[in-house]
């Protein structure tokens, strides 16, 4: 008794918690119950007992014949109705994650001791509500094949789904043309979106997903947020029989061919080996009562992937001011294991077509240059990178869920979802340039504590409490803060098939910074995004000009992030290496 008070209250505290989202990860059959001559049968019984767990949830027919089971977890139940002088009537349903199952019953006047089956699994149709979508049941899960084993990989089996653009939201998919990123993903029937990039958040191995639902349109009231699809996915319980897996997938670059651009380039293959393995086990800790399921994965890769840049020589450096010599000393220091694959002078250049001069000064450094100075080297060197396995990881990722049948009335689960992610310096961020490096880790948790208890066959309460941490943190590699130089303070420079790179972070994207991240609990996303931290000197706005600013180190754009002080737009800033600047809206 003392339990049962306790896990009640508990069931009332928590009902005022967030994350509450009706029936959107359990389901619910309705229907009407009708005698031989079409009449309603009032006080019938009906029963839907989960064939795996043995959980029952029972309830009577009202004065009409109606009646209703709520709150189904996903799987296979066996329906049956009873009535005094009636066959009992017997049927087998699959209810999917937020499945809602039309289930008309006509009862038999009873001749003998028989039970009416009707069919071992019936297919059923959702005739209660006018969602459209699918399902990806345990099946599909199970047996289509996945690269990198991501569930939401079988979402592109749908109708009315496309590929998202690269590095697309949501979970890559577009749906119903709408953007990726109004895709509403819920796992176990809460929300799990990463806020701040509008994807998937908390991370699931494919041996802990029983099935998932995607909504495309007409989503009842549960649901919120999305205007372009729901994506509900259900992890696995335990049942009343031992089920386990063990499982390894291996990719390695040896059964894969060198890119279009390396063999362009006389580039060797990036080399990769990829591996995927886990376990999985669950099953009863009490016959009917008790049931426990855990999934752990991890994955190793190790890759290198060739990178090509166009770095300054020495004798463009030489020929330039002291104040651009110094630059390159502090900051400019070349990586070991670089390979030399050309060298341009100002002829070459021209040769190749690359207007070197235009838009120079006519008696400016450029044209004053001699045709045969050296002014770029185009270098490669290996580093960890996506070669086709995935950028270098070590990930480990686990799933442990408990099941738990109070009683016929009470049923609970516990589910913990861990995943951990570390990406190797240089994933995020790499240069030529010695020190610039740079890696991530991605720290998630998930919990989930969901009681279900029926107070009367009228009266269902599901209460969920939903607690999710994500975390994910890019740190400085082993250069402080340090202005990074651009040819132009917008764009990254190319010429020939590769870009230029100058010393500093994030060389190729102008104004995006590190460090970035931080802690992300449920909708409180506590954030640190450094734009402009590292600040951009930009040379110019044509090849010519900013030719002409490099000797001399003259700046055309400069643009960093800075601290406010206590000034409003329009007042004057202080700088920490002295003068001052007018505290403009935007980065000056």
């Amino acid at each position: 008794m003392f339990k049962r008070v306790w896990i009640l209250v508990a069931a009332l505290v928590l009902a005022g918690a967030p994350a509450i989202w009706g029936q959107a990860g359990t389901g619910q059959i309705t229907g009407t119950v009708l005698d031989q001559s079409g009449a309603a049968m009032a006080n019938a019984t009906v029963v839907a007992t989960n064939v795996a767990t043995g959980a029952t949830r029972e309830t009577a027919t009202t004065a009409t014949g109606a009646y209703t089971l709520a709150d189904l977890l996903p799987g296979t139940y066996d329906v049956t109705v009873e009535a005094g002088g009636f066959n009992t009537f017997k049927e087998r349903v699959e209810m999917t994650v937020g499945g809602k199952i039309g289930l008309d019953v006509h009862m038999e006047a009873v001749s003998a001791a028989t039970t009416v089956q009707v069919g071992a699994t019936a297919v059923q149709v959702n005739t209660e509500t006018q969602t459209l979508g699918g399902v990806i049941n345990t099946r599909a899960v199970t047996e289509l094949p996945s690269q990198t084993r991501n569930p939401y990989d079988f979402v592109a089996t749908l109708p009315n789904v496309s590929p998202a653009d690269p590095g697309g939201n949501g979970v890559g998919y577009a749906i119903n043309g709408i953007r990726s990123a109004g895709t509403n993903v819920l796992l176990d029937g809460v929300p799990n979106n990463d806020e701040f990039s509008a994807t998937a958040g908390q991370q699931a191995p494919l041996d802990s997903v029983q099935e998932y639902s995607v909504l495309t349109s007409n989503f009842t009231a549960e649901f919120g947020r999305a205007d372009a699809g729901i994506v509900n996915v259900v992890t696995k319980s335990g049942s009343n029989e031992f089920h386990g897996t063990a499982y390894e997938f291996n990719r390695v670059s040896g059964l894969a061919s060198n890119s279009y651009y390396n063999n362009a380039n006389l580039l060797p293959q990036g080399i990769y080996t990829r591996n995927q393995f886990g376990y999985s086990i669950g099953g009863p800790a009490v016959k009917n009562k008790l049931f426990f399921f855990e999934n752990t994965e991890w994955i190793r890769v190790r890759s290198g992937q060739n990178q090509v840049a166009w770095a300054p020589t020495p004798q463009l450096i030489a020929a330039a001011a002291p104040a651009t010599q110094e630059f390159f000393q502090a900051y400019g220091k070349l990586r070991t294991g670089l390979n030399t694959l050309s060298t341009y002078t100002k002829d070459d250049m021209v040769a190749a077509g690359v207007n070197v001069c235009g838009g120079a000064a006519t008696a400016g450094p450029c044209k004053s240059l001699p045709g045969n100075t050296p002014m770029f080297t185009r270098v490669s060197y290996t580093n960890p990178g996506d070669a086709g396995g995935g950028l270098p990881e070590n990930t480990y990722d686990l799933v442990a869920r408990v099941d738990y049948n109070y009683s016929d009335k009470t049923q609970i689960y516990v589910r913990y979802a861990l995943y951990h992610e570390n990406d190797f310096l240089g994933t995020v961020n790499t240069s030529p340039y010695a020190g610039f490096d740079t890696g991530q880790t991605n720290v998630d948790n998930a919990f989930i504590y969901s009681v279900t208890h029926t107070f009367s066959p009228s009266f269902i309460s599901q209460t969920k409490f939903d607690y999710n941490r994500l975390n994910l943190q890019q740190p400085l590699g082993a250069n402080p803060v340090s202005p990074t130089l651009y040819m132009s303070a917008s764009t990254a420079v190319s010429f020939l098939g590769s870009l230029v790179a100058f010393p500093g972070y994030n060389e190729y994207t102008p104004g995006s910074a590190i460090p970035f991240g931080g802690p992300q609990t449920y909708i409180q996303d506590n954030r640190a995004f450094g734009a402009y931290e590292e600040a951009v000197q930009g040379l110019g706005t044509a090849f010519g000009n900013e030719i002409d600013n490099f000797p001399p180190g003259q700046i055309h754009q400069f643009q960093s992030a800075i601290n406010p002080q206590g000034k409003y737009p329009g007042q004057t800033v202080t700088l920490p290496g002295g003068g001052a600047v007018v505290f403009a809206q935007q980065p000056v």
